[in-house]
Protein backbone atom coordinates (compact mmCIF):
# COMPACT_ATOMS: atom_id res chain seq x y z
CA UNK A 1 0.00 0.00 0.00
CA UNK A 2 1.22 3.73 -0.78
CA UNK A 3 0.69 6.17 2.26
CA UNK A 4 -1.77 8.61 1.84
CA UNK A 5 0.33 11.52 3.27
CA UNK A 6 3.66 10.32 3.26
CA UNK A 7 6.22 11.57 4.90
CA UNK A 8 9.44 13.26 3.37
CA UNK A 9 12.37 10.61 3.83
CA UNK A 10 10.42 8.11 5.57
CA UNK A 11 11.49 4.97 4.67
CA UNK A 12 8.02 2.75 4.67
CA UNK A 13 7.95 -1.51 4.71
CA UNK A 14 5.92 -2.46 1.63
CA UNK A 15 3.14 -5.66 1.82
CA UNK A 16 1.53 -7.52 -1.20
CA UNK A 17 -2.08 -6.99 -1.38
CA UNK A 18 -2.39 -10.60 -2.09
CA UNK A 19 0.08 -13.74 -1.67
CA UNK A 20 2.76 -13.81 -3.63
CA UNK A 21 4.25 -17.54 -3.98
CA UNK A 22 7.62 -16.99 -4.17
CA UNK A 23 10.38 -19.66 -4.19
CA UNK A 24 12.61 -16.87 -1.49
CA UNK A 25 11.56 -14.39 1.05
CA UNK A 26 11.46 -10.86 0.20
CA UNK A 27 12.03 -7.37 1.64
CA UNK A 28 10.54 -4.22 -0.13
CA UNK A 29 10.70 -0.06 1.49
CA UNK A 30 10.02 2.58 -0.17
CA UNK A 31 10.93 6.34 0.59
CA UNK A 32 9.03 9.38 -0.58
CA UNK A 33 9.93 13.11 -1.28
CA UNK A 34 8.02 15.60 -2.56
CA UNK A 35 8.76 18.52 -5.11
CA UNK A 36 7.47 22.12 -5.97
CA UNK A 37 6.23 20.14 -9.67
CA UNK A 38 3.36 19.11 -7.52
CA UNK A 39 4.75 15.38 -7.66
CA UNK A 40 5.62 12.69 -5.00
CA UNK A 41 8.94 10.68 -6.11
CA UNK A 42 9.75 7.13 -4.60
CA UNK A 43 12.92 5.21 -4.00
CA UNK A 44 12.36 1.77 -3.55
CA UNK A 45 14.52 -1.08 -1.86
CA UNK A 46 14.34 -4.45 -2.02
CA UNK A 47 16.18 -7.81 -0.93
CA UNK A 48 15.35 -10.08 -2.91
CA UNK A 49 16.41 -13.83 -3.27
CA UNK A 50 14.27 -15.99 -6.21
CA UNK A 51 14.45 -17.91 -9.26
CA UNK A 52 12.71 -16.59 -12.31
CA UNK A 53 8.97 -16.18 -11.88
CA UNK A 54 5.82 -15.30 -13.69
CA UNK A 55 3.79 -12.15 -12.69
CA UNK A 56 0.27 -11.35 -13.97
CA UNK A 57 -1.51 -8.11 -14.90
CA UNK A 58 -4.80 -9.18 -13.77
CA UNK A 59 -6.57 -5.72 -14.87
CA UNK A 60 -4.88 -5.57 -18.73
CA UNK A 61 -5.55 -9.45 -19.18
CA UNK A 62 -3.46 -12.61 -19.48
CA UNK A 63 -0.04 -11.35 -20.96
CA UNK A 64 3.13 -12.26 -19.38
CA UNK A 65 5.85 -9.87 -18.44
CA UNK A 66 9.36 -11.38 -17.62
CA UNK A 67 10.65 -11.97 -13.95
CA UNK A 68 13.44 -9.79 -14.65
CA UNK A 69 11.23 -6.58 -14.90
CA UNK A 70 10.21 -6.83 -11.43
CA UNK A 71 10.71 -9.48 -8.46
CA UNK A 72 7.16 -10.96 -7.50
CA UNK A 73 5.74 -7.57 -6.62
CA UNK A 74 3.76 -5.24 -8.94
CA UNK A 75 2.69 -2.18 -7.48
CA UNK A 76 -0.25 -0.74 -9.16
CA UNK A 77 -1.39 3.09 -8.98
CA UNK A 78 -4.81 2.34 -9.41
CA UNK A 79 -7.37 -0.39 -9.63
CA UNK A 80 -7.63 -0.34 -13.86
CA UNK A 81 -3.74 0.90 -14.08
CA UNK A 82 -0.37 -0.63 -14.65
CA UNK A 83 2.61 0.23 -12.40
CA UNK A 84 5.64 0.98 -15.06
CA UNK A 85 7.91 -2.20 -14.86
CA UNK A 86 11.14 -1.99 -13.06
CA UNK A 87 13.88 -4.67 -13.77
CA UNK A 88 15.91 -6.44 -11.57
CA UNK A 89 19.11 -8.80 -12.35
CA UNK A 90 18.03 -12.36 -11.06
CA UNK A 91 20.54 -12.79 -8.44
CA UNK A 92 20.02 -11.97 -4.92
CA UNK A 93 20.68 -8.23 -4.38
CA UNK A 94 20.49 -4.98 -2.31
CA UNK A 95 19.36 -2.12 -5.13
CA UNK A 96 17.72 1.22 -4.68
CA UNK A 97 15.42 1.43 -7.96
CA UNK A 98 14.66 4.58 -10.17
CA UNK A 99 12.11 7.05 -8.74
CA UNK A 100 8.60 6.72 -9.66
CA UNK A 101 6.83 10.18 -10.12
CA UNK A 102 2.90 10.12 -8.08
CA UNK A 103 0.81 13.41 -8.17
CA UNK A 104 -0.02 14.16 -5.05
CA UNK A 105 -3.90 14.06 -5.13
CA UNK A 106 -3.60 10.65 -5.91
CA UNK A 107 -4.53 8.71 -3.04
CA UNK A 108 -5.11 5.16 -4.75
CA UNK A 109 -3.70 1.77 -2.97
CA UNK A 110 -0.80 0.16 -4.90
CA UNK A 111 -1.80 -3.14 -5.43
CA UNK A 112 0.44 -6.83 -5.93
CA UNK A 113 -1.38 -8.91 -7.82
CA UNK A 114 -0.62 -12.61 -7.49
CA UNK A 115 0.97 -13.75 -10.50
CA UNK A 116 -1.00 -17.34 -12.35
CA UNK A 117 0.93 -19.90 -13.51
CA UNK A 118 -1.66 -20.18 -16.70
CA UNK A 119 -0.38 -16.96 -17.65
CA UNK A 120 1.97 -16.16 -19.48
CA UNK A 121 3.56 -12.22 -19.36
CA UNK A 122 2.39 -9.63 -21.70
CA UNK A 123 4.87 -8.65 -24.64
CA UNK A 124 6.75 -5.57 -23.54
CA UNK A 125 5.68 -2.43 -25.63
CA UNK A 126 7.23 0.73 -25.98
CA UNK A 127 4.44 1.87 -23.17
CA UNK A 128 5.98 -0.69 -20.48
CA UNK A 129 9.17 0.53 -20.87
CA UNK A 130 10.04 2.65 -17.50
CA UNK A 131 9.88 6.03 -17.76
CA UNK A 132 13.14 7.89 -16.76
CA UNK A 133 13.51 9.40 -13.63
CA UNK A 134 13.18 13.13 -13.81
CA UNK A 135 15.83 12.96 -11.56
CA UNK A 136 18.19 11.73 -14.10
CA UNK A 137 17.43 13.73 -17.49
CA UNK A 138 20.31 16.61 -18.17
CA UNK A 139 19.56 19.88 -17.68
CA UNK A 140 20.61 22.62 -20.30
CA UNK A 141 23.09 25.04 -18.84
CA UNK A 142 22.07 28.67 -19.93
CA UNK A 143 24.69 30.53 -21.58
CA UNK A 144 25.61 33.36 -19.40
CA UNK A 145 24.99 37.12 -20.20
CA UNK A 146 26.95 39.16 -22.21
CA UNK A 147 28.79 41.21 -19.47
CA UNK A 148 27.78 44.95 -19.95
CA UNK A 149 30.29 47.56 -21.53
CA UNK A 150 31.27 50.32 -18.66
CA UNK A 151 29.91 53.35 -19.38
CA UNK A 152 33.09 55.63 -19.75
CA UNK A 153 32.41 58.59 -16.86
CA UNK A 154 32.27 61.95 -18.41
CA UNK A 155 35.13 64.00 -18.18
CA UNK A 156 34.24 67.60 -16.36
CA UNK A 157 35.13 70.91 -17.60
CA UNK A 158 38.26 72.42 -16.29
CA UNK A 159 37.80 74.19 -13.07
CA UNK A 160 37.77 78.65 -13.57
CA UNK A 161 36.89 81.13 -11.58
CA UNK A 162 33.52 83.01 -13.39
CA UNK A 163 32.84 85.46 -10.57
CA UNK A 164 34.94 87.65 -7.70
CA UNK A 165 32.97 90.84 -7.54
CA UNK A 166 34.60 92.40 -4.57
CA UNK A 167 33.23 96.34 -4.35
CA UNK A 168 34.62 99.35 -2.18
CA UNK A 169 34.80 99.38 1.19
CA UNK A 170 34.23 102.30 3.69
CA UNK A 171 35.91 102.17 6.87
CA UNK A 172 33.35 101.69 10.10
CA UNK A 173 30.63 100.45 7.71
CA UNK A 174 29.87 96.74 6.91
CA UNK A 175 31.30 95.69 4.22
CA UNK A 176 28.13 93.62 2.18
CA UNK A 177 28.69 90.48 1.36
CA UNK A 178 30.10 89.18 -1.72
CA UNK A 179 29.83 85.37 -3.17
CA UNK A 180 32.86 83.90 -5.02
CA UNK A 181 31.84 81.97 -8.23
CA UNK A 182 33.32 79.33 -9.89
CA UNK A 183 32.56 76.26 -12.75
CA UNK A 184 33.88 73.22 -14.05
CA UNK A 185 35.53 70.46 -11.94
CA UNK A 186 34.04 68.53 -9.51
CA UNK A 187 32.17 70.43 -6.71
CA UNK A 188 32.29 71.33 -3.85
CA UNK A 189 34.63 73.97 -4.01
CA UNK A 190 37.16 75.24 -2.11
CA UNK A 191 37.88 78.78 -1.44
CA UNK A 192 41.00 80.52 -0.34
CA UNK A 193 42.95 83.53 0.24
CA UNK A 194 46.46 84.31 1.23
CA UNK A 195 46.56 85.16 5.43
CA UNK A 196 46.92 88.87 5.90
CA UNK A 197 45.90 90.12 2.13
CA UNK A 198 41.87 91.15 2.82
CA UNK A 199 41.81 94.29 3.98
CA UNK A 200 41.85 94.62 8.03
CA UNK A 201 38.57 93.09 9.36
CA UNK A 202 37.42 91.16 6.43
CA UNK A 203 37.33 87.77 6.22
CA UNK A 204 36.60 84.73 4.15
CA UNK A 205 34.05 82.26 5.02
CA UNK A 206 33.24 79.61 2.80
CA UNK A 207 32.88 81.36 -0.76
CA UNK A 208 31.57 84.54 1.04
CA UNK A 209 34.04 87.47 2.31
CA UNK A 210 32.46 89.92 4.34
CA UNK A 211 32.91 91.71 7.96
CA UNK A 212 33.60 95.45 8.80
CA UNK A 213 37.12 97.07 7.19
CA UNK A 214 39.34 99.00 9.30
CA UNK A 215 41.99 100.51 7.63
CA UNK A 216 42.08 102.22 4.40
CA UNK A 217 43.90 102.06 1.13
CA UNK A 218 43.86 99.42 -2.37
CA UNK A 219 44.53 95.87 -1.05
CA UNK A 220 45.69 93.61 -3.81
CA UNK A 221 45.95 89.49 -3.26
CA UNK A 222 44.96 86.15 -5.56
CA UNK A 223 41.55 84.53 -5.04
CA UNK A 224 42.08 81.26 -4.75
CA UNK A 225 39.66 78.05 -5.77
CA UNK A 226 40.21 73.87 -5.52
CA UNK A 227 37.56 70.84 -6.37
CA UNK A 228 37.46 67.57 -4.61
CA UNK A 229 39.41 65.81 -7.63
CA UNK A 230 42.43 67.93 -6.78
CA UNK A 231 42.00 70.85 -9.79
CA UNK A 232 42.59 74.14 -9.33
CA UNK A 233 42.07 77.62 -10.26
CA UNK A 234 43.34 81.48 -9.03
CA UNK A 235 42.65 84.86 -10.03
CA UNK A 236 44.18 88.53 -9.47
CA UNK A 237 41.46 90.76 -7.26
CA UNK A 238 41.45 94.43 -4.93
CA UNK A 239 39.55 95.79 -2.80
CA UNK A 240 40.05 99.31 -1.75
CA UNK A 241 38.74 100.70 1.28
CA UNK A 242 37.71 103.93 1.56
CA UNK A 243 37.50 106.62 4.88
CA UNK A 244 34.32 107.15 6.95
CA UNK A 245 32.38 110.26 5.35
CA UNK A 246 33.39 113.51 6.65
CA UNK A 247 31.47 116.53 5.30
CA UNK A 248 33.03 120.35 5.32
CA UNK A 249 30.35 123.15 6.90
CA UNK A 250 31.87 125.55 4.60
CA UNK A 251 28.95 128.03 6.57
CA UNK A 252 28.83 126.72 10.01
CA UNK A 253 30.07 129.92 11.46
CA UNK A 254 28.63 132.39 8.42
CA UNK A 255 28.50 132.74 4.45
CA UNK A 256 27.90 136.14 2.75
CA UNK A 257 25.81 136.39 -0.36
CA UNK A 258 24.60 139.49 -2.08
CA UNK A 259 21.11 139.88 -2.81
CA UNK A 260 20.39 138.62 -6.47
CA UNK A 261 23.08 136.03 -6.68
CA UNK A 262 21.94 133.37 -8.35
CA UNK A 263 22.80 129.90 -7.83
CA UNK A 264 26.41 129.97 -7.70
CA UNK A 265 26.19 131.63 -3.83
CA UNK A 266 24.89 128.57 -1.93
CA UNK A 267 27.96 126.42 -1.37
CA UNK A 268 27.45 125.26 2.32
CA UNK A 269 28.79 121.77 2.53
CA UNK A 270 32.31 120.12 1.51
CA UNK A 271 31.71 115.92 1.53
CA UNK A 272 34.54 113.98 1.44
CA UNK A 273 35.31 110.75 2.34
CA UNK A 274 32.44 107.82 2.02
CA UNK A 275 30.82 106.56 -0.76
CA UNK A 276 28.73 108.24 -3.86
CA UNK A 277 26.12 109.66 -4.30
CA UNK A 278 25.90 111.50 -1.64
CA UNK A 279 22.63 112.63 -0.18
CA UNK A 280 21.38 115.83 1.35
CA UNK A 281 18.10 116.34 3.59
CA UNK A 282 17.23 119.56 4.99
CA UNK A 283 16.76 118.22 9.12
CA UNK A 284 16.10 121.82 10.73
CA UNK A 285 15.96 125.29 9.74
CA UNK A 286 15.13 126.91 6.26
CA UNK A 287 16.54 128.22 4.14
CA UNK A 288 16.98 131.31 2.73
CA UNK A 289 13.63 132.51 0.60
CA UNK A 290 14.17 131.54 -3.24
CA UNK A 291 16.35 129.36 -2.99
CA UNK A 292 16.32 125.32 -1.89
CA UNK A 293 18.81 122.47 -1.76
CA UNK A 294 21.00 121.30 -4.47
CA UNK A 295 23.31 118.53 -3.02
CA UNK A 296 25.99 120.59 -1.45
CA UNK A 297 24.73 123.83 -2.30
CA UNK A 298 21.62 125.94 -2.82
CA UNK A 299 20.18 126.87 -6.13
CA UNK A 300 17.48 129.64 -7.02
CA UNK A 301 18.34 133.37 -6.23
CA UNK A 302 18.77 134.81 -3.28
CA UNK A 303 15.95 137.50 -3.48
CA UNK A 304 15.66 138.50 0.35
CA UNK A 305 18.33 140.54 2.51
CA UNK A 306 18.31 139.07 6.16
CA UNK A 307 17.49 140.58 9.22
CA UNK A 308 20.05 141.02 12.21
CA UNK A 309 20.15 137.18 12.46
CA UNK A 310 20.95 134.92 9.37
CA UNK A 311 19.01 132.42 7.91
CA UNK A 312 20.08 129.03 9.56
CA UNK A 313 19.47 125.37 9.02
CA UNK A 314 20.99 121.84 9.10
CA UNK A 315 21.91 119.84 6.37
CA UNK A 316 22.13 115.59 7.00
CA UNK A 317 24.36 114.30 4.47
CA UNK A 318 24.24 110.35 3.61
CA UNK A 319 26.66 108.11 1.55
CA UNK A 320 25.83 104.89 -0.55
CA UNK A 321 26.95 102.79 2.27
CA UNK A 322 24.83 104.77 5.22
CA UNK A 323 27.65 106.97 6.80
CA UNK A 324 25.43 109.92 7.99
CA UNK A 325 27.12 113.15 8.97
CA UNK A 326 24.56 116.59 10.32
CA UNK A 327 26.00 120.13 9.26
CA UNK A 328 24.88 123.43 10.11
CA UNK A 329 25.05 126.89 7.55
CA UNK A 330 24.26 130.19 8.60
CA UNK A 331 23.51 132.36 5.51
CA UNK A 332 23.60 136.41 5.48
CA UNK A 333 22.08 138.25 2.53
CA UNK A 334 23.24 141.62 2.56
CA UNK A 335 21.22 144.34 -0.17
CA UNK A 336 22.43 144.57 -3.88
CA UNK A 337 24.50 147.27 -5.10
CA UNK A 338 22.69 150.45 -6.13
CA UNK A 339 23.60 153.65 -7.88
CA UNK A 340 21.40 156.80 -8.20
CA UNK A 341 21.19 158.69 -10.97
CA UNK A 342 20.09 162.06 -12.06
CA UNK A 343 20.43 165.63 -14.38
CA UNK A 344 23.00 167.58 -13.58
CA UNK A 345 24.23 171.31 -14.84
CA UNK A 346 26.98 173.54 -14.91
CA UNK A 347 28.35 176.75 -15.93
CA UNK A 348 30.04 177.18 -19.27
CA UNK A 349 34.15 177.87 -18.69
CA UNK A 350 33.51 176.37 -15.14
CA UNK A 351 35.00 172.52 -13.83
CA UNK A 352 32.35 170.90 -11.63
CA UNK A 353 31.59 167.30 -9.93
CA UNK A 354 28.57 165.40 -10.41
CA UNK A 355 28.28 162.89 -7.26
CA UNK A 356 25.84 159.86 -7.56
CA UNK A 357 25.61 157.93 -4.05
CA UNK A 358 25.54 154.27 -3.99
CA UNK A 359 24.81 151.83 -1.57
CA UNK A 360 24.54 147.62 -0.54
CA UNK A 361 26.92 145.85 -2.94
CA UNK A 362 29.93 144.37 -1.01
CA UNK A 363 30.27 145.38 2.94
CA UNK A 364 33.64 147.25 3.22
CA UNK A 365 34.52 146.87 -0.41
CA UNK A 366 34.94 149.51 -3.28
CA UNK A 367 33.19 149.12 -6.36
CA UNK A 368 34.06 149.74 -9.77
CA UNK A 369 32.39 152.37 -11.72
CA UNK A 370 32.50 152.90 -15.66
CA UNK A 371 30.82 153.92 -18.90
CA UNK A 372 28.10 151.22 -19.84
CA UNK A 373 26.67 153.60 -22.53
CA UNK A 374 26.02 157.83 -23.84
CA UNK A 375 28.72 160.19 -23.65
CA UNK A 376 29.85 162.75 -20.82
CA UNK A 377 31.83 166.16 -21.77
CA UNK A 378 34.60 165.96 -22.71
CA UNK A 379 37.67 165.09 -20.71
CA UNK A 380 35.24 164.15 -17.74
CA UNK A 381 36.75 160.86 -15.03
CA UNK A 382 34.85 158.64 -12.85
CA UNK A 383 36.08 158.04 -9.22
CA UNK A 384 34.65 156.08 -6.10
CA UNK A 385 34.81 157.70 -2.53
CA UNK A 386 34.07 154.90 -0.18
CA UNK A 387 33.80 156.35 2.32
CA UNK A 388 30.73 158.64 1.39
CA UNK A 389 29.73 155.61 -0.94
CA UNK A 390 29.64 158.02 -3.84
CA UNK A 391 30.82 157.53 -7.49
CA UNK A 392 32.62 160.97 -8.68
CA UNK A 393 31.77 162.62 -12.10
CA UNK A 394 34.38 165.49 -12.53
CA UNK A 395 34.11 167.44 -15.40
CA UNK A 396 36.62 170.17 -16.78
CA UNK A 397 35.89 173.50 -17.71
CA UNK A 398 33.67 173.48 -21.14
CA UNK A 399 33.85 175.82 -23.26
CA UNK A 400 30.49 175.04 -25.24
CA UNK A 401 27.05 174.40 -24.34
CA UNK A 402 26.07 170.77 -24.78
CA UNK A 403 23.64 168.33 -23.07
CA UNK A 404 25.28 164.99 -22.68
CA UNK A 405 23.59 161.43 -21.49
CA UNK A 406 25.57 158.44 -20.07
CA UNK A 407 24.74 154.68 -18.21
CA UNK A 408 27.12 154.72 -15.36
CA UNK A 409 27.87 151.20 -14.06
CA UNK A 410 28.50 150.30 -10.59
CA UNK A 411 30.20 146.79 -9.83
CA UNK A 412 31.14 145.64 -6.29
CA UNK A 413 34.01 142.18 -5.43
CA UNK A 414 30.59 140.37 -4.71
CA UNK A 415 29.69 137.14 -7.02
CA UNK A 416 26.08 137.05 -8.67
CA UNK A 417 26.09 134.65 -11.45
CA UNK A 418 28.59 132.17 -13.34
CA UNK A 419 31.27 134.47 -14.57
CA UNK A 420 30.08 137.57 -13.67
CA UNK A 421 30.06 139.84 -10.50
CA UNK A 422 27.33 142.15 -8.74
CA UNK A 423 26.47 145.32 -10.45
CA UNK A 424 24.45 147.99 -11.22
CA UNK A 425 23.88 150.88 -13.41
CA UNK A 426 22.09 154.30 -13.37
CA UNK A 427 21.69 157.16 -15.90
CA UNK A 428 23.23 160.77 -15.79
CA UNK A 429 22.55 163.72 -17.72
CA UNK A 430 25.00 166.43 -18.09
CA UNK A 431 23.73 170.17 -19.18
CA UNK A 432 26.56 172.32 -19.88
Amino acid sequence: MRPRNPVPDQQYPLRAVRPVALARPVQLAAAFKGYPDGYWRASWSSVINYPPREVRYPCVGNGRVPALLIAGVILVASACGRAPAIAHNPAPTTSALPAIESPIPSAAAIVDNTPSPQSAPPSPTPQDAPNPSPSHATTPIPSPPPSPVPTPTPTPPPLTITSIPFHVGEVGIAYTAVTLGASGGKPPYTWSIPPGALPAGLTLSGSAVSGNPTAVGPFNFTVQVADTTGGAASSASSITVVPYLTVGAICANLCSVEQGCVDVCGAYASPGGGVTPYQFNLAGGAVPPGTSLNGASLAGTFTTVSAAAPFSFTVAVTDAFGAKVSIPANFSVFAHIALKGGTFGGQLGVAFTVPLPYSGGTPGGVPKPSLAKGTLPPGSTLTVDPKLQQVVISVPAQKISALYTADIALSDQSVCGSGYNCSTVATVTVRI
